[in-house]
């Protein structure tokens, strides 16, 4: 399926934490000639933005999770800005009907 952030979550103004935005702008962009370790920061610090098409699609998976569990155990509930615990409830309740009780 191909899709954008758009269509995934109805919202223009998703942003996604990257660890690393450098070194993925430069994996992203390996075939794109002239998009390197220097050219990249320097790309970002600028006051234009910059649309560059990729010579080749990459296939993306991302999770949308409004619970961690940190290393010790302990759960940590997020809020559920985009609405999805609703959908997935009334799913996970359909299936499991007698998992409340």
């Amino acid at each position: 399926m191909r899709c954008n952030v758009t269509q995934l979550t109805g919202r223009t103004d998703v942003a996604l934490r990257v660890e690393d935005p450098i070194g993925l702008a430069v994996w992203v962009l390996r075939s794109n000639p002239g998009w390197d370790e220097d050219h990249v920061p320097a790309a970002m610090e600028g006051n234009v933005t910059l649309h560059v098409n990729l010579k080749e699609s990459i296939p993306a998976w991302i999770l949308y999770g409004t619970a961690v569990v940190q290393e010790d155990g302990e759960v940590h509930f997020l809020a559920d800005i985009y609405g999805h615990d609703a959908a997935l409830e009334r799913v996970l309740e359909q299936q499991y009907p007698d998992a409340r009780k």
